[in-house]
């Protein structure tokens, strides 16, 4: 699902940044999206894809392994999502600087 919202995300905010230039900045429809698609490279939208498809899988065996472990009390099922989203965020975190490096590697 990730991938998805990471598609649904790109186009509301392409969409949003389009609205604010056309009523607050005068830019017209076509000067905007010509900017918009020369700012943006496709590798670069490529990349953040292919980003959050490795962010969610990893979420995913995070959450599905401390899941597993989980004790049988309602305490524990607490315990257990707790521990899952730090251990999603601090993943998250290192994965995205391993992807900065490899970004930087590939020139993108």
């Amino acid at each position: 699902m990730m991938p998805l919202l990471y598609l649904y995300g790109t186009l509301i905010g392409i969409f949003g940044g389009f609205v604010v230039a056309m009523s607050m900045m005068d830019v017209s429809a076509t000067g905007y999206w010509i900017a918009t698609f020369d700012g943006v490279q496709l590798k670069e939208f490529i990349f953040g894809f292919i980003k959050s498809y490795f962010f969610a899988s990893f979420i995913a065996l995070a959450a599905c392994r401390v899941g597993l472990k989980a004790g049988r009390s309602a305490a524990d099922v607490g315990v257990a999502a707790t521990r899952a989203v730090v251990i999603g965020i601090v993943g998250i975190i290192a994965m995205d600087a391993v992807f900065a490096v490899l970004a930087n590697a590939l020139g993108i």
